[in-house]
């Protein structure tokens, strides 16, 4: 698999806040006795005891070995939190096994102020969209961090009814989806995970058109804003008895106020697709600032399937050599699509050597969407496939047909060295300076506008 370069830069965080105090240090080992103290020399026996009898400000080490599921009802404080915590000195993180006989390994609920650090958690089962590793449930302020996801039925992780979690710097793969943020989402933030090889489904029926799965990151009917941030994301797909094959990056459905910034994409079925019920809208959503690249000439990649996009915002991003298409705009899914009034398409760097790179489907309300300022390059191909009119080879004749892309270049981009991946503008470029400013996502440009796509020339 190939290694991604160059790293994207995240939008500056929040000024930290103190470390957490650590009021008691206890310790659990699979050598210890659940009637002892909890202390280093005489430990507890299973991360269960510990978990019932946490009080804010508690540090829990747990060491090297496997464990019993368990679960966490007791809350910390936000200065005060309680940790549980792989040991810092053993080589191995702790494995928490699940055995395929338990829907969620570790099941955080109805809790606060809660922290979970390099674990390693697997072995959730149960049918369809229904077990997972960890599940954060009705809770706020929890973070999972540091730790290693995989092998569950369906989630790595799952946020459900949550607010403010942080789910940062795991290792997520062979789950039916990596993450799932499912309802509430205010100040959920999904950071630098690595989130690859899921590689199941969860749904795989005969018919029906109800199968799901192999997804990475997933927003379902969240509404708070959220984001997805700083991650690394392939070779997320599974065989489908629907489709074919099903899977992708990024999934939006019937979520709104959501942020997907900075990440990087190669090798995944799809990089983002986006659907509803038909009751919920998904509006104000922002794709902003990634990368994405097919990477493997043996499976297929496709762009952006937008069925459900309302004053969305998808701009600054750098898509490569996809299959295809980059575009898919359309709302002629029964089951899945929604308005997708107000949808921008703004400075995105568009590079195709087959397919095309739009696809404006039939009905979709042109008149109220802005494609402007991309850079399209597709020699001798479609540059869009119009309802109506046809294939347009050129952004001329797509201007002509439609009014997008008045402002847009057709132009070959000149990348520093896109052998190895780094997709930013050589001097001379058709895409520098020729971007429009779009508030916070062009923030810092040089020269006299915006440069296309993700890197801005330094």
């Amino acid at each position: 698999t190939p290694s991604p370069t160059p790293t994207p830069t995240p939008t500056p965080s929040p000024t930290p806040t103190p470390p957490p105090a650590v009021l008691r240090t206890l310790y659990v080992a699979t050598t210890g006795n659940d009637a002892g103290p909890g202390t280093l020399s005489a430990p507890w026996r299973t991360i269960g005891k510990a978990a019932s009898s946490a009080l804010p400000g508690d540090l829990i080490y747990i060491r090297a070995g496997t464990y019993e599921p368990f679960s966490l009802r007791r809350s910390g404080s936000v200065t005060n939190p309680i940790i549980l915590a792989g040991y810092p000195g053993d080589a191995a993180r702790p494995i928490i096994d699940g055995r395929n006989v338990i829907p969620f390994v570790v099941d955080v609920g109805f809790v606060h102020d809660v922290q979970l650090r390099r674990l390693e958690v697997t072995g959730g089962y149960a049918e369809r969209q229904n077990g997972g590793g960890v599940l954060v449930n009705n809770s706020t302020r929890v973070v999972v961090r540091e730790s290693v996801l995989h092998d569950n039925s369906a989630y790595g992780i799952r946020s459900y009814q949550s607010t403010y979690v942080t789910i940062q710097a795991n290792d997520i793969y062979g789950n039916g989806q990596g993450v799932d943020v499912r309802y509430a989402g205010e100040g959920t933030a999904v950071l630098d995970n690595l989130v690859h090889d899921q590689d199941r489904m969860m749904v795989n029926t005969v018919g029906g058109n109800d199968d799901t799965g192999a997804q990475g990151i997933g927003f379902v009917k969240s509404t708070g804003a959220a984001l997805a941030q700083g991650n690394r994301l392939w070779n997320n797909r599974a065989a489908s008895y629907d489709y074919g094959l099903d899977g992708g990056a990024f999934e939006i459905y019937a979520a709104s106020n959501v942020t997907i910034a900075d990440n990087t994409v190669w090798d995944s079925h799809n990089v983002l697709e986006t659907g509803t019920d038909g009751i919920m809208d998904c509006t104000n959503n922002v794709f902003a600032r990634n990368v994405a690249w097919d990477g493997n000439d043996a499976t297929r990649t496709v762009g952006l399937v937008l069925r459900c996009a309302k004053d969305m915002l998808v701009t600054q991003n750098t898509f490569i050599e996809l299959d295809h298409w980059i575009y898919d705009i359309n709302t002629n899914s029964t089951s899945f699509s929604g308005k997708i009034d107000g949808l921008r398409i703004i400075n995105n760097l568009n590079v195709m050597d087959e397919g095309k790179i739009y696809g404006l489907g039939r009905g979709i309300p042109l008149d109220t969407m802005v494609i402007d300022y991309n850079l399209d390059h597709n020699p001798g191909r479609v540059i869009a496939s119009v309802d109506g009119y046809g294939n347009a080879m050129t952004t001329a004749q797509l201007t002509a047909w439609t009014g997008k892309q008045a402002h847009g270049v057709n132009s070959a981009p000149a990348f520093y060295d896109a052998a190895a991946r780094d997709y930013t503008l050589m001097p001379g470029s058709a895409g520098i300076d020729r971007g429009a400013i779009v508030p916070v996502w062009s923030d810092g440009y040089r020269g006299s506008a915006p440069d296309i796509g993700r890197y801005e020339m330094q």
